[in-house]
């Protein structure tokens, strides 16, 4: 027979706290999860229309483009703080 402690024989007893915060927390979970379902069957729904597209057309299939994306030039700082008023 396993050793008797008090956490194998007492259930420990959550506050309401913690039970509200539990629930919340798999309802979280579940509409997560329901999403990402969602979300990959939709994308696998998108992928088959595309091949069938591509199937029927004659001409190459579609590849994702090799464009460059564009990097923001840096930022000037002015040394004015937030909320700084402009002395004129």
């Amino acid at each position: 027979m396993a050793g008797i402690t008090r956490d194998n024989v007492f259930k420990p007893n959550r506050s309401k706290t913690e039970a509200k915060a539990e629930a919340v927390s798999r309802t979280a979970m579940g509409i997560v999860e329901q999403e990402a379902k969602s979300r990959a069957a939709k994308m696998a729904r998108l992928r088959e229309a595309r091949l069938a597209r591509d199937a029927a057309e004659p001409g190459e299939p579609s590849e994702p483009s090799d464009v460059k994306r564009r990097v923001a030039a840096p930022r000037v700082r002015t040394g004015r703080g937030r909320g700084a008023r402009e002395a004129g």
